[in-house]
């Protein structure tokens, strides 16, 4: 049979693929999570290391959701600009999605539905600090 390389354990891993992508999902992870002030950073890094099994786990897309608005909410071009005339829904969504880190599949769908909810921590309730219309779209007609 074959001999293992490293029986007892207690070298470094192996550069792989595999292991620069766990390296990439888990900066990814602590940089959403320094956001977030819950989170003593006792917790944070006994959260973040691979050694502790007993760590309480964390909701990676939830950090990354978290970050992305409160992200939002601290654009002062984003409040000057809903404080005066407003911002479509898509043009909210883009600035979230802006923000979602490349980890996230499919980043405008996950936007999508965080605009109520980055709109509500940011404002208050719907229908109470901001509300929502449809616009009819424009036509433009040839001039003549």
């Amino acid at each position: 049979m074959y001999k293992a390389i490293d029986p007892e354990y207690n070298k470094a891993a192996a550069d792989t693929f595999a292991r620069r992508l766990k390296d990439k999902f888990q900066r990814t992870l602590e940089d959403s999570i320094e956001q977030q002030p819950t989170m003593s950073s006792t917790n944070e890094s006994e959260a973040l290391s691979d050694n502790v099994s007993e760590a309480e786990p964390i909701d990676a897309k939830a950090a990354y959701e978290n970050k992305a608005i409160e992200k939002l909410r601290y654009n002062q071009d984003f409040m000057e600009q809903m404080q005066g005339r407003g911002i479509p829904w898509g043009g909210i969504l883009r600035l979230l999605a802006d923000e979602l880190p490349d980890t996230i599949e499919n980043k405008s769908d996950v936007a999508y539905y965080l605009v109520r909810e980055a709109l509500e921590r940011s404002f208050g309730p719907r229908d109470e600090a901001w509300h929502t219309y449809k616009q009819t779209k424009r036509v433009n007609l040839p001039s003549g």
